[in-house]
């Protein structure tokens, strides 16, 4: 189980924060994240192995993510 904490970014790829830090939390979880998991865990790296989760905002992130990613994600939970 991977928990990462978004803070307050919905999980979203936005331009920039009020700082001026871009923010792509999106392309983070779904290009990066994924891929560390499955290449450096024992994992079902496929859609039939792929499953995401989150709390509040995390479960807002989790249903998001997983609806724009269907080859990746085969259930999705909150």
């Amino acid at each position: 189980m991977v928990l990462p904490t978004g803070e307050n970014t919905w999980f979203v790829n936005y331009a920039s924060s009020e700082d001026g830090q871009k923010n792509n939390w999106k392309n983070h979880i779904v290009d990066e994240l994924v891929t560390y998991i499955d290449g450096n865990y024992r994992t079902v790296a496929t859609k039939n192995g792929g499953s995401i989760s989150g709390l509040s905002m995390g479960g807002y992130g989790a249903f998001m993510l997983a609806l724009r990613h269907p080859d990746m994600f085969v259930s999705i939970g909150r």
